[in-house]
């Protein structure tokens, strides 16, 4: 974290600057900072940096930081590069749980290629004097899809929604993104180049592939030593993946105060959990306990994301005007993330008068703060009011239970520090819980997870049986507990695989193989890709990078199997090199993979059949609120998640996509829309789709999503259906009549593809989707029914999805 690591730093850099090098010359310490704050350096010896300096002793950084030395150094001198940089070099990683566990293993770095940038400048030039950019010089794979990007990005230019994204910045003379209201110079995209482009603002248009992967084990791994700090390291699982990976010793330290006689030490108190019926009982109570409470200690309400703090804020300001308390802007403060990245120094202000008191004697009373998940780690609440510390000491309101059980550590650690005294207070809303739905054994402990715990009278219909104030902190950190071994041991192909693409990485720099622009497209394509690929079609794949041998590698990891979408992905990176005639493939078919067959002398309508229409219809019932997706987010998220990464990767600028949402009601989300001319709205839209609610109008629905794609000037037609329950609310078709005779005689036939979440669909359900690919298929076009048993595997069914988009015409066979 940037500012933990800023505070740390200049906590120290007194300390570091008393000690000399064996050679007796002063320790160098640096602190790595983003390149719009090395001229906030007000250090005389110069110690804030872009990035890590080799002749430097001591270095605070992030673990970006540390991964991109690591490929400079990968790319500039190889094995002996490693040799000499990582002898007698020691990590020390702070808070190494969220580092090694919350965050993906592997990272793909960019770099600019200066032919492509030159080109990508001449296309924008043509572009912006209105010449026609079919006339340039293409001979290559690259400069092709170079030149098809960039009139992508400039049509963007004109959308509303992408000029919002930009701000004008006078002292510089260029347009920036913006990310949380303020100028955000690290974000880079095409567009953003083509607009300072077209303004005259930039003098060419960057252009820049993916060309390395790390993992970050293999680069930690570099190190002579690790030495890892945190005070939420828990269950096995994590402990035993630490063993595997970097064969990890554990050394339990003790609270300092507990090493110290007759020093009061105290643990932090629950002083109740409420389960509420819905949003609105559940503000009403966080709102009751937090005003009673602030008359005799400070409150820190922790929200469930950093969105909600600000119109918490403002709410509760609001609450504190009606109830006649004295200027609410000060009793009411934001310690957002937003706030924090917007105004520093409001921020700390803020910090410090969290835990200060108001009046004196009767009339003392204390702030509420509203802070999010990042403020519930690793930020320090100092109290030093004695009547305050009687009282109990800080109080936390919580309106979420982390699902991890590290998480809620560090929850409840922000009271209760040093020799102070700490409570907290629970208070949910049943409905973010009900993956729960099942009744469990009664917790260990007869208070749950932190001790006192105040029940709720009993609900005439409770919705989530076996789920009460009672139970519920053990029954999320259980729940949390059993998804991170399952996540953990998933983690192993990401791993594995992310290891191998990093072994190819550092040998292909070394070999000096990426001269061409056809070898970089190649191996670009691979660094997008190899995630689908076993490692033995990661090999192979690298053989097309200028005859490179990676069977010469040594394997250190086991092999991994192949993913739903390898096949398409080997086409993509073999498509990209040199394109002749003759050229045939040099990657083997995978087993199992679909066959090129001609079904009813009809071409099936895949990326290779020209521009496709695609319309999703997706299930917005409350069902899809149920956060048991393994992902920690709400089975609507991730189905938004899934749509936007179709949207990116598998969907070309001349393709048409449109989006039907159902729940008690149909509504057209996106109406068919060009990616080229739109791609911006395209994410907007995603983002903006309506809440889910209600019931389920699964057929009606899929109706609707039939005429939008009716509607399309593609002959490559593609509807793609999800539904978490059965139809309970369409109208004229109980058994989802009109969707399969709309599909037997529509003008143009519709590839069809159905996903149903759950176990517990009804025959009726069953039977509609089976009716309905077996109209598609008799008319010559593709239908699958992909059944997810769990929802977790959604993303997987995704990524069939996507592969089955991606194929070409022909290459699929029924």
């Amino acid at each position: 974290d940037e500012s933990h690591c800023e505070r740390d730093f200049l906590a120290h850099k007194a300390l570091f600057d008393l000690f000399r090098t064996v050679q007796g010359k002063p320790v160098r310490s640096i602190l790595c900072v983003p390149d719009s704050r090395v001229d906030e350096d007000r250090t005389a010896e110069g110690c804030y940096v872009k990035r890590i300096e080799a002749d430097a002793d001591i270095v605070y950084c992030e673990a970006k930081h540390v991964q991109s030395y690591y490929t400079s150094v990968a790319k500039g001198s190889g094995k002996a590069g490693f040799r000499h940089e990582y002898e007698d070099r020691v990590l020390i990683l702070d808070e190494v749980d969220a580092l090694v566990f919350d965050a993906d293993c592997n990272d793909a770095f960019v770099y600019e290629i200066p032919e492509l940038t030159a080109f990508a400048t001449d296309v924008a030039q043509c572009l912006k004097d209105g010449g026609n950019v079919d006339a340039l010089p293409m001979e290559s794979t690259s400069t092709k899809r170079v030149a098809a990007q960039v009139k992508v990005a400039w049509e963007e230019l004109s959308t509303k929604q992408f000029e919002a994204s930009l701000i004008f910045d006078p002292p510089t003379g260029r347009y920036f993104h913006l990310t949380a209201g303020r100028i955000d110079v690290a974000k880079w995209s095409l567009s953003l180049d083509c607009k300072n482009f077209a303004e005259g603002c930039a003098s060419k248009v960057t252009y820049q592939q993916r060309l390395f992967v790390a993992c970050r084990p293999r680069v930690f791994q570099r190190y002579s030593a690790l030495i890892g700090v945190t005070g939420s390291l828990g269950n096995d699982a994590e402990q035993s993946y630490l063993r595997r990976v970097y064969g990890a010793q554990f050394f339990i330290v003790p609270p300092f105060l507990k090493t110290c006689r007759d020093a009061p030490f105290h643990e932090p108190v629950n002083k109740g959990v409420y389960v509420e019926s819905g949003r609105d009982a559940q503000w009403n109570k966080c709102v009751d306990v937090a005003f009673a409470t602030r008359q005799k200690v400070p409150v820190l309400i922790i929200a469930k994301s950093r969105n909600d703090v600000e119109p918490m804020v403002q709410a509760l300001q609001a609450a504190a005007a009606s109830k006649g308390v004295a200027n609410s802007s000060d009793i009411v403060r934001s310690l957002s993330r937003h706030l924090f990245e917007r105004d520093r120094d409001s921020f700390k202000e803020n910090l410090f008068k969290a835990t200060q008191p108001i009046g004196t004697g009767a009339d003392k009373n204390w702030r509420i703060s509203v802070t999010d998940p990042r403020g519930a780690r690793g930020t320090d609440y100092r109290i030093s009011d004695k009547e305050a510390d009687a009282a109990g000491g800080l109080c936390l309101v919580m309106l979420a239970v982390p699902s991890s059980n590290r998480d809620w550590i560090q929850y409840v650690g922000r009271t209760a520090r040093q020799d102070n005294r700490g409570q907290y207070v629970v208070v949910l809303n049943r409905e973010d819980y009900t993956y729960l739905d099942q009744p469990a054994a009664a917790p260990k402990s007869a208070g749950g997870a932190g001790g006192v715990v105040r029940s709720l009278p009993p609900r005439s219909s409770p919705r989530v049986e076996g789920f009460s104030a009672a139970n519920a902190i053990d029954r999320i950190l259980q729940h949390g507990a059993m998804r991170d071994r399952v996540r953990l041991e998933g983690s192993h192909e990401s791993y594995h695989r992310g290891y191998r693409m990093n072994q190819i990485s550092e040998a292909i720099h070394e070999s000096g193989v990426l001269g061409s622009l056809d070898s970089k497209e190649v191996f670009s394509q691979l660094c997008a890709r190899y995630e689908h690929l076993s490692t033995d079609q990661m090999d192979s794949a690298a053989h097309l990078v200028g005859g490179f041998d990676a069977s010469k590698i040594p394997r250190i990891v086991p092999a991994v199997g192949p993913s739903a979408n390898a096949h398409a992905a080997l086409r993509a990176c073999e498509q990209s090199g040199p394109q002749s005639p003759e050229k045939r493939s040099v990657i083997p078919r995978p087993q199992g993979s679909p066959k090129a067959s001609a079904v009813g002398g009809a071409a099936l309508g895949g990326a290779g059949a020209g521009p496709k229409t695609v319309v999703f219809a997706l299930d917005r019932s409350s069902s899809m609120n149920s956060k048991d997706s393994g992902r920690g987010e709400r089975r609507f998220e991730t189905c938004k998640k899934c749509i936007m990464s179709i949207l990116e990767n598998q969907i070309a600028s001349g393709d048409e996509v449109g989006i039907v949402t159902f729940g008690s009601d149909v509504r057209t989300a996106m109406p068919l829309i060009r990616k080229g001319a739109g791609q911006g709205v395209l994410s907007a839209r995603v983002a903006a789709l309506p809440k889910p609610e209600g019931l389920t109008a699964f057929f009606d629905g899929v109706s609707q999503a039939l005429q939008m794609v009716g509607s399309g000037r593609a002959s490559s037609k593609w509807v793609v259906a999800l539904t978490d329950g059965d139809d309970n609310m369409s109208r004229g078709q109980p058994g989802g009549e009109l969707v399969t005779k709309h599909l037997r005689e529509c003008q143009v036939p519709v590839n069809m593809i159905v996903i149903t979440v759950g176990n517990t669909l009804s025959n009726r359900t069953t039977q509609a989707t089976s009716a309905w690919v077996s109209a598609a298929q008799n008319r010559g076009r593709f239908g699958r029914h992909l059944p997810v048993q769990n929802a977790e595997f959604i993303v997987e069914a995704f990524s069939t999805v996507s592969e089955l988009i991606d194929m070409p015409c022909g290459a699929i066979e029924l």
